[in-house]
């Protein structure tokens, strides 16, 4: 962790109650005992340090807390990845209900019902993007980190961070999205339905018709 990052920690320690009054040794000694955490420790635990205590804790304690913070939740990880996966597969990018049309569906960010869905949904770039992400390991490798550090409590901004360093290290491949003429045919005939897709294009942009609608993230 930077200087900074700790000094921002001592800055909160300094005005908690404690039997010593703050000198600029604490500020030495919970900068040796905290600097080899990552930096978004620092974001995350100047927060939790105010909800978990009044009393000034010591650094054993607060390097307690951040194992806490941090330690895998089994399958948690995984279990988020495999259900935006999931709810990929089932949806694709095209969630959006058309105003005049509701069976026909356009491109672009669902309804979520999941907020830990959404928030990896948007760290790879927002539902249309990951839809068109390529299915890969790597990306999977990413997306995995990423689903761990929401569910171990980073803030926006680390995950930001997270994504625009996996980017930069290894940018995601983006394959097309869906063909628009690409539908699924509730009652009508493909043709019938190609017909009236093609005419309200032509005035709107690319459409896709479902069955039925639902909210993106329910887990059903």
């Amino acid at each position: 962790m930077n200087t900074k990052l700790v000094s921002d920690i001592c800055t909160v320690l300094s005005t908690m109650k404690a039997d010593q009054k703050w000198t600029s040794a604490h500020d030495e000694a919970y900068l040796i005992g905290l600097d080899d955490l990552p930096d978004e420790a620092g974001l995350i635990l100047r927060r939790e340090i105010i909800r978990h205590w009044d009393w000034r804790p010591s650094v054993r304690e607060i390097r307690t807390l951040w194992e806490q913070i941090t330690r895998p939740k089994p399958l948690a990880a995984d279990e988020l990845v495999a259900r935006l996966y999931g709810q990929r597969d089932k949806y694709g990018a095209y969630v959006v209900p058309d105003p005049e049309m509701p069976r026909l569906m356009r491109a672009g960010e669902p309804v979520w019902t999941d907020p830990n869905l959404r928030r990896l949904a948007a760290a790879r770039g927002g539902w249309v993007a990951f839809c068109a992400e390529e299915a890969n390991s790597t990306n999977a490798a990413q997306l995995l980190k990423l689903a761990a550090g929401i569910l171990g409590g980073a803030t926006d901004a680390v995950i930001n961070a997270l994504r625009l360093e996996y980017q930069a290290a290894s940018p995601p491949t983006l394959s097309a999205l869906p063909a628009p003429a690409d539908v699924s045919v509730a009652h009508e005939t493909r043709e019938e339905a190609a017909q009236v897709l093609a005419s309200i294009e032509a005035r709107t942009g690319p459409l896709r018709m479902v069955e039925t609608g639902s909210a993106v993230g329910s887990g059903t």
